[in-house]
């Protein structure tokens, strides 16, 4: 509550105001907790999110345990929305071009499906495949292929990398440019955790190598 106080009279001093109604609180933790503490801006209570629900920041979905899982099944419903909406451009009459059909998923799709998925690249693989069977199945239509064409032949004739090696892509281009950003060094943004007590979750600890970790090095990119 302290901590409230004080960033409420921080927005005061800058003529900013704290929508009570419009705020929630979420606790992330691994842990079971009850009861949890009744918290005030302005007087006024916030209500607590739900355990079992998400709470939506920037238009990530974040979970009680950032599991990422309801994140993840949010956008695919999302992406499964957008594959309906233009079946009529995809499906056997239509005239399109493969490369534009293409250009419709890798332009309008997988951005949304795979939005911010340097945070959650180490997520588990089986949500990820959720992701891959929505890539499969938009490849499908996009080339009308046979029912016994295999995913890999999909991939193969497309030359689109499969979900996880591109995510994995997106990542380590990402994890690459943090040491050129102040605050990421300043705050060890991406350094590899050390003395893990718990099995390890960060894309960092699980997908680079030991010699890869070098997005907060002490060398200053401008020298």
């Amino acid at each position: 509550q302290s901590s409230l106080d004080e960033l409420s009279l921080w927005f005061s001093k800058w003529k900013l105001t704290l929508n009570p109604t419009k705020s929630e609180v979420k606790l992330f933790t691994l842990r079971k907790y009850i009861n949890p503490t009744l918290l005030q801006i302005n007087n006024k209570e916030i209500n607590w999110n739900n355990k079992d629900e998400s709470i939506k920041y920037l238009d990530l979905h974040l979970d009680e345990k950032l599991s990422w899982k309801m994140h993840i099944n949010k956008k695919l419903n999302q992406g499964y929305t957008r594959l309906r909406i233009l079946y009529p451009l995809l499906n056997h009459r239509s005239t399109i071009q493969m490369k534009c059909s293409l250009l419709l998923y890798t332009a309008i799709i997988r951005p949304l499906v795979t939005y911010a998925c340097p945070v959650w690249a180490a997520s588990l693989k089986v949500k990820i495949k959720k992701l891959q069977t929505l890539q499969n199945k938009f490849l499908r239509i996009a080339l009308k292929a046979p029912w016994f064409m295999r995913n890999k032949q999909l991939h193969n004739d497309t030359g689109l990398p499969h979900l996880s090696t591109w995510i994995t892509q997106q990542f380590k281009s990402f994890h690459e440019k943090l040491h050129n950003v102040e605050g990421a060094r300043h705050y060890n943004i991406g350094k590899r955790s050390t003395n893990l007590r718990l099995k390890p979750r960060l894309p960092q600890d699980i997908l680079l190598d030991p010699n890869e970790d070098t997005s907060t090095s002490d060398t200053d990119p401008d020298s």
